[in-house]
């Protein structure tokens, strides 16, 4: 607003000084090239700022964005649906793992109860093997879910 105000000031003052129309633009135009060239790759950037401090602008921009408004809400449910998929697939992981620790558990008790040692090294393996995937899958979630809440602020 105030790059606005002052460039109408400048205008009045520009105007007094060289009385005509024509001979303003003329006068302008070689300063204001001159000044378009020497800000080099950004010598749009000013007019391209200048035509988003438009009202006009503003208004046509507020409606493209509410016309995009549907398309967004769509990728963000999407994207929704893909952390909840990846939360449900660590949570069945960790749930399988957890049931073979359970299943080792039962299975060691089974066998020091008949006194078979094949039955209870291999229900110890299992048991191991389902504690170690599930503290895997934990920390994985932990660490996901803490990634994914970084992520959306």
């Amino acid at each position: 607003m105030f790059l606005g105000r002052s460039f109408v000031t400048m205008e009045g003052m520009i105007r007094n000084l060289i009385p005509g129309d024509d001979e303003l633009l003329e006068f302008v135009k070689p300063v204001f090239m001159e000044w378009l060239e020497r800000q080099g790759n950004n010598k749009w950037s000013f007019v391209w700022n200048w035509l988003q401090s438009m009202p006009g602008f503003k208004v046509i921009h507020s409606a493209v964005e509410f016309l995009k408004l549907p398309e967004k809400l769509e990728d963000m449910k999407e994207h929704e649906q893909r952390r909840q998929f990846q939360f449900v697939i660590y949570e069945n992981y960790k749930k399988h793992f957890y049931q073979l620790v359970i299943l080792g558990l039962v299975g060691v008790v089974v066998g020091i109860y008949l006194e078979h040692e094949l039955v209870l090294w291999i229900t110890s393996g299992a048991g191991v093997v389902g504690g170690v995937g599930f503290l895997i899958f934990a920390y994985k979630q932990k660490k996901w879910m803490k990634y994914m809440h970084e992520k959306r602020r």
